[in-house]
């Protein structure tokens, strides 16, 4: 198992997107380091708009984006940054995907070396919810676990606020478990 916390340095990343699907893009990015220093915090104006839906829950409206940089102009910045790092995400596969699908859309190369670190699937162990259906732990929120941790969350589904509610809920953890990941 691998200790993120005795490491020099690790990433947070979290996305706000336009959807869940094959479609969907990035129209929020932020990452910070292990330390909680933002390296990098933006709006993105995706090219196929934000439908409503999406914008109910974390209220980026296309009017917040239409001056916004596109995402093809934020890649090389965020592949350099995710280039060798470790990085975590709540929900870690989504992340991955959606960035991996809005590069692939740009025709970027996606070739992300990344480790990749879910403190979803972290937070689900300690949590112990066992689901013998699936034969893996039942997912919780952010909002749940931050509530357990007396992690105040006061800007759901804001990228930056969530990156930085996930950076506490790693280091709840780690101060609980030798080796949450």
């Amino acid at each position: 198992m691998l200790n993120l916390m005795q490491m020099d340095d690790f990433l947070v990343i979290d996305l706000e997107t336009t959807g869940l699907g094959s479609d969907a893009e990035i129209c929020e990015i932020a990452i910070i380091n292990k330390a909680g220093d933002t390296l990098l915090h933006a709006l993105v104006n995706p090219t196929h708009g934000i439908p409503t839906e999406a914008s109910s829950i974390h209220g980026i409206t296309p009017d917040r984006v239409k001056n916004a940089s596109p995402f093809h102009l934020l890649w090389p910045s965020i592949s350099w940054m995710l280039e060798t790092s470790h990085v975590i995400a709540y929900n870690a596969e989504f992340e991955e995907r959606i960035l991996r699908q809005c590069a692939g859309e740009q025709r970027h190369s996606v070739d992300l070396v990344a480790n990749w670190h879910c403190a979803m699937k972290a937070y689900a162990k300690h949590y112990g919810d066992w689901n013998p259906r699936f034969k893996s732990y039942k997912w919780k929120s952010l909002d749940v676990a931050c509530k357990e941790f007396g992690i105040q969350l006061d800007n759901a589904h804001s990228a930056l606020d969530d990156a930085r509610a996930t950076l506490a809920v790693v280091k709840a953890l780690a101060a609980l478990e030798d080796e949450p990941f």
